[in-house]
């Protein structure tokens, strides 16, 4: 339905499965990422033309200035559902995300992420899907470390 005060629709689009997903092919998004660059265009105006996100789009961008091709991954994906849960009172971790005893020293083999730990907006809680980021950085970041990766 459109808004009645400025005539302008707003469209939400739910990918439910891999089946719905739209598959860019590289000439596709080669192409898509040249009309950001001519005249009049804007990233913003030719992701709505095309149906994609503005970050994607210009991750594209980002991609071909740095001459990396758009054909090959590796990509990942992660399946987020929907909920309403937070927290802003958890665990404390370091920057590797172990968790913290009582003395600030880490807890040997003890990681977490997410929902079990402090929240990084200082015992706030502006809304959901605020601890969604953190807890896939710092899953990531206790990964590459119990791996040894940053060592």
């Amino acid at each position: 339905m459109p808004d009645r005060m400025t005539e302008t629709y707003d469209r939400a689009e739910v990918i439910t499965s891999v089946q719905r997903r739209r598959r860019w092919t590289p000439e596709e998004k080669i192409r898509i990422v040249e009309e950001t660059y001519l005249p009049r265009n804007t990233v913003s105006l030719v992701a709505r033309r095309h149906g994609i996100d503005g970050n994607q789009l210009f991750t594209w961008r980002r991609l071909m200035a740095q001459g990396a091709p758009l054909r090959h991954g590796p990509f990942y994906a992660v399946k987020v559902e929907i909920g309403d849960l937070g927290t802003f009172a958890g665990v404390r971790t370091d920057e590797n995300a172990r968790v913290l005893g009582p003395e600030n020293r880490p807890i040997r083999g003890l990681y977490a992420a997410g929902n079990e730990t402090a929240s990084l907006m200082g015992g706030n809680y502006p809304g959901g899907g605020i601890t969604l980021g953190p807890a896939v950085t710092f899953g990531y970041i206790a990964a590459r470390h119990m791996s040894g990766a940053n060592a």
